[in-house]
């Protein structure tokens, strides 16, 4: 169910977050009297139950303690821009999912991929920038590839690729000679 799905979402983002009821039937459910919205929350919730998700409940909030959610976007969050270490699972955030049932839960999808995509953009940058000092090119051609699909103007990133070409293009003569 995209709603299902939507619900788990939000509050895998919101992790460790008290959020309330309303709250999710209004981004879930526009325009629905608040008592159907209601209605169909428990049903989600019921669902998400049976599934295995631990969702604590209150008459008035839900709470998914951080505990128990795993998400590799949460891995940017632990990263170390100094380090210029980049998770290896990490890419896009949800590529081409638009959910078409609320324009409010479509806004939040945007501002948390923009928020997912900016941290990911700086630990890219930076992972470039020290891969190309110690002239680990194949290692700073994936970053860049990493980087153009989420920023597909970004200057370091094109600069990275042309960096690559160049001094990949120019040890293969060397070796025939």
């Amino acid at each position: 169910s995209e709603r299902l799905f939507a619900a788990l979402l939000y509050l895998t983002v919101e992790r460790g977050k008290s959020i309330s009821r309303s709250t999710i039937v209004r981004l879930l459910w526009p325009g629905v009297p608040e008592e159907n919205g209601r209605h169909n929350l428990r049903q989600i919730l019921y669902k998400a139950r049976r599934l295995g998700v631990a969702i604590e409940c209150t008459q008035s909030h839900l709470h998914l303690p951080a505990s128990g959610v795993e998400a590799d976007f949460a891995a940017l969050d632990r990263a170390d821009e100094r380090s210029a270490r980049v998770p290896e699972s990490v890419g896009e955030f949800l590529p081409g999912y638009a959910p078409p049932f609320s324009d409010a839960f479509s806004e939040w999808i945007d501002e948390q991929r923009a928020q997912v995509h900016s941290q990911l953009r700086r630990l890219l940058t930076a992972a470039i920038v020290e891969r190309r000092s110690r002239g680990d090119w194949a290692r700073v051609d994936h970053l860049a590839r990493q980087l153009l699909r989420i920023d597909p103007l970004n200057e370091e990133a094109t600069l990275g690729l042309a960096g690559g070409v160049h001094h990949i293009g120019r040890v293969i003569p060397d070796r025939m000679e």
